[in-house]
């Protein structure tokens, strides 16, 4: 997630954005720079950096196991990588002590498939740590979640779908995933959208490709452009997307074998999951049979097994540590429950409440403390003669469940 930005009322400069009509003409040099780091990003999406080639399809040659083991051991080797957190890394279906097995050969049933994603993810982790981190950004729960989907469709080569409720993060860490590897593409669907040419032109922008004609030239042009690169395409607000969106998705997802990290609210699980056992719905039915993992972000597993809060106390004090005023221990615990309280608008609402607080506390030259963020909490969330019990009461169930959890 990312820290506050420094603003007008401390004093701090702000960075203004430039508007179109103050920027200076384009040169002709400006072009060819940008014309070369796409080409740049182009071909090093195809280019293997960590990986080992291997055949698409078929068993493998024991060479080829082999060279799979030695390279990944070398890599967990040299980035002191555990077991452990290569099992969270790949997701769904793979624990540490089947990696061990794998990788020392000792694996009971044939290995084949886990050697190939274990492969993809030599590429996919080497080329994350070689990858320029954006600063600011807290490597909360959500972050970590949707890091491990976005590691499993390209390790898979397949679709995958993250949802939660709104204002827990997933649009940060959308954009954490795309910024991890350089050669992914990041689109956040809009209303204006839902067309499929709007959304082939949507597509082609972020891939650098022309967006000019109807859907199929635009279709056309990307598939020419992605085919076989593996590039992964990050969407946002995927709970917008109709069934005509979603079959686009589906014939690019099949032409180009680039694997589709799909985000947004529990509208999309919804949607596919009632089509699996429902008639006349076979295109969301073709579509949900090529999603790999299916993962709610709400429900985050704690590493050690069981359940963990969406933000630990950890994660809020990252997150709030602004560097301009002190919060009391009473107020990150604040933060935290009302962070975790879906339906009030989670950690967006507790940035408002925070934001709200500091104004206060600078005045007064004292900390952030709860009840300073209780009073912004109603003045944020409560309409002026409602009833405030209600939101109280799901910031205090909120925190129960922390401490539960915790317990």
């Amino acid at each position: 997630m990312f820290s506050d930005n420094p603003s007008e009322a401390d004093g701090s400069e702000v960075l203004r954005p430039v508007d179109a009509g103050e920027q200076g003409p384009v040169s002709q040099t400006d072009d060819d720079n940008r014309s070369e780091i796409r080409e740049a990003i182009d071909r090093g999406a195809r280019v293997m950096v960590a990986s080992i080639p291997l055949p698409t399809n078929g068993p493998l040659s024991e060479a080829d196991k082999r060279a799979v083991r030695e390279n990944t051991e070398r890599i967990r080797r040299q980035f002191k990588v555990k077991y452990s957190e290569m099992a969270r890394q790949l997701g769904s279906g793979c624990s540490d002590s089947a990696i061990s097995m794998v990788l020392n050969g000792k694996y009971p049933s044939p290995d084949d498939t886990l050697l190939r994603r274990v492969n993809a993810w030599c590429e996919s982790y080497v080329r994350r740590q070689e990858s320029i981190r954006t600063e600011g950004i807290a490597t909360t729960g959500v972050v970590l979640a949707v890091r491990a989907l976005a590691e499993y469709g390209k390790a898979q080569g397949c679709i995958v779908v993250g949802f939660g409720p709104a204002g827990i993060g997933k649009t940060e860490a959308a954009k954490v995933a795309a910024t991890e590897d350089p050669s992914s593409a990041y689109i956040r669907l809009r209303d204006t959208h839902l067309s499929p040419a709007a959304f082939l032109r949507l597509v082609a922008s972020a891939v650098h490709q022309s967006t000019e004609g109807g859907a199929s030239r635009l279709c056309d042009a990307i598939v020419d452009k992605l085919k076989n690169s593996h590039r992964l395409i990050v969407c946002d607000e995927w709970h917008k997307a109709d069934r005509r969106i979603h079959e686009v998705v589906r014939d690019l997802h099949d032409e180009t074998g680039c694997p589709f990290l799909l985000l947004g609210t529990k509208e999309i699980y919804t949607r596919l999951q009632k089509t699996r056992s429902s008639r006349g719905e076979a295109i969301y039915d073709q579509f949900f049979s090529r999603v790999g993992w299916c993962l709610d972000l709400a429900k985050l597993a704690a590493d050690k097994g069981g359940s963990r809060p969406l933000f630990t106390e950890a994660e809020i004090r990252q997150i709030f540590n602004s560097g301009k005023v002190r919060i009391t221990r009473d107020g990150i615990q604040f933060l935290q429950a009302l962070a975790c309280s879906f339906g009030l608008g989670c950690l967006r609402t507790a940035r408002r409440v925070f934001e709200m607080a500091c104004r206060v506390a600078r005045q007064k030259n004292v900390p952030v403390d709860r009840m300073m963020l209780h009073k912004a909490l109603i003045e944020q969330a409560v309409p002026h003669g409602a009833d405030a019990a209600l939101v109280e009461r799901m910031v205090e169930d909120s925190a129960a469940s922390i401490v539960a959890l915790a317990g």
